[in-house]
């Protein structure tokens, strides 16, 4: 077993938070969550949170939770909201559901200020690589769970972007190098099994 340290001491912790939560593509949640227009939620993440909208177009968007005036929290980590607009509580810059600057109090006649510059930043998602409602899971008795997914066209694998740099597993044949396979064995072990 680890050390006590291991588990309690804040040291460890903030380790923990930098390297597993910061930087890597990690689930906030389940689109069920905020299932209509408006439908707000902040989910905290490290030592940020990750705000969540669905617009008036049904799309689900992910933000920072932060506005880009001067970096205030949106919506309070943990919590839930259903609006029409994003509205900063610090200085009242307002924001369409699908992140773009609406309102900026004191900006708008401002030379040089460009207020399709200053929306909200979106994070990266896996739904560009692959297709969220691709594959389907396994059906066996046991205790894990598993299933595919799809990669979409042009994606080599499932990073960020899709690109691989580095190679496909030999005797993959046309289905194998565009699915990409999840096992989980409880209580804590995850095979993700990419092209490459």
């Amino acid at each position: 077993m680890l050390p006590r340290a291991a588990y309690v001491d804040p040291a460890v912790f903030e380790w923990e938070q930098r390297h597993f939560f910061g930087g890597d593509w990690l689930c906030v949640g389940r689109s069920s969550q905020v299932p209509a227009a408006g439908d707000l939620r902040a989910e905290p993440v490290g030592a940020g949170s990750v705000l969540l909208a669905r617009g008036e177009d049904g799309a689900l968007r992910a933000f920072a939770n932060t506005c880009r005036h001067r970096g205030h929290e949106l919506l309070p980590g943990g919590s839930a909201s259903q609006r029409s607009v994003i509205i900063c509580p610090y200085h009242s810059w307002t924001y369409s559901l699908n992140g773009n600057l609406r309102a900026a109090a004191g900006f708008k006649n401002r030379p040089g200020f460009q207020a399709d510059r200053w929306g909200l930043v979106e994070l990266p998602e896996l739904c560009k690589v692959s297709p969220p409602k691709s594959g389907e899971n396994y059906s066996a008795p046991g205790t894990w769970v598993g299933g595919w997914m799809d990669l979409r066209d042009g994606m080599a694998t499932m990073s960020l972007d899709g690109s691989s740099h580095g190679v496909s597993l030999r005797n993959l044949d046309a289905r194998g190098l565009r699915t990409v396979i999840y096992v989980n064995v409880f209580p804590n072990i995850l095979v993700s099994l990419h092209p490459d």
